[in-house]
């Protein structure tokens, strides 16, 4: 996983690169090794391990002991390791000039995420947003691609060059023409109920825990203890 150094530097590119490493975590018997290249940076964050002094991307090495103990090696650096996947968090016109293996490009920021080929990757996206909601969806984008390209598919498509908007729906290949929605950061949301605090429930919480609201309240309601 090479970031685009805007990016690492980055809410939106911390977000999304983090749950990219707790997804590929859980996908034990595809991936053995992620490795994260990008500059160190001050963590910008809230991480689903709880807290650390570590700095972004060393700090990815608790996120991924804490979610899949020693099944998948996580590294914050480049090793001699062959990989089969290389993903660029950022810009397709970002300076890394050869990789290995498959390469996908994603970007996550405000509402939008976009995945595919370098070949038709967006150019100059600098990410600006705090709302989890694109550079989680972009996270999710790419490890199914990762899943699906290990496995094979029987039905469905690869992504190469997919855009999406969670504010308008838009399913569009230019990033720049997918409709952006408010920040969520200081805003209200009014107390709600959550019934069942499983994957589901339990991510659902950890979004609204990154959304920087200026109010929430959750309800959380489950009868397995």
């Amino acid at each position: 996983v090479i970031v685009d150094n805007d990016w690492a530097a980055s809410v939106a590119g911390q977000l999304l690169v983090s749950s990219l490493v707790n997804l590929l975590c859980r996908q034990a018997k595809v991936v053995s090794r992620v490795e994260i290249i990008a500059e160190k940076m001050p963590l910008l964050i809230l991480l689903p391990s709880g807290k650390t002094a570590a700095p972004f991307p060393a700090c990815l090495e608790e996120l991924g002991a804490w979610a899949a103990k020693d099944a998948v090696v996580i590294s914050a650096g480049k090793t001699d390791a062959i990989v089969d996947f290389t993903i660029i968090v950022g810009c397709g016109d970002t300076s890394c000039s050869s990789t290995q293996g498959y390469e996908l490009v994603t970007l996550g920021d405000g509402w939008r995420a976009w995945v595919g080929e370098r070949l038709h990757a967006p150019t100059s996206v600098s990410p600006g947003s705090t709302n989890p909601l694109g550079p989680f969806l972009a996270a999710s984008l790419i490890a199914g691609e990762v899943f699906k390209r290990s496995r094979g598919i029987l039905r469905g498509r690869y992504l190469t060059n997919s855009g999406f908007s969670i504010w308008s729906g838009q399913s569009l290949t230019s990033w720049h023409e997918l409709e952006d929605g408010p920040e969520l950061a200081g805003r209200v949301l009014p107390p709600i109920h959550v019934i069942g605090t499983g994957a589901v429930g339990n991510d659902l919480t950890y979004v609204i825990a990154s959304a920087q609201l200026g109010e929430a309240y959750l309800v959380l309601i489950d009868d397995d203890s």
